[in-house]
């Protein structure tokens, strides 16, 4: 689906009241989304052992 598919998707599927705002979150949501899938393609993944060694550290301080 193309980026300009997926926006014109999620402003049909919110309330025909929302504010501005609403409308830009959910942009930004689905653009984080996407980078996020870019990267895991990319191999950019930290796997959940990682994660929790590194979580450790930031309690440790």
């Amino acid at each position: 689906m193309s980026n300009k598919e997926l926006v014109l998707e999620a402003v049909n599927e919110l309330a025909d009241d929302a504010s501005l705002d609403e409308f830009a979150e959910r942009i930004q949501i689905l653009d984080a989304i996407r980078r996020g899938e870019r990267a895991a393609d990319n191999g950019q993944i930290v796997t959940h052992d990682e994660l929790k060694a590194r979580v450790a550290t930031w309690t440790t301080k």
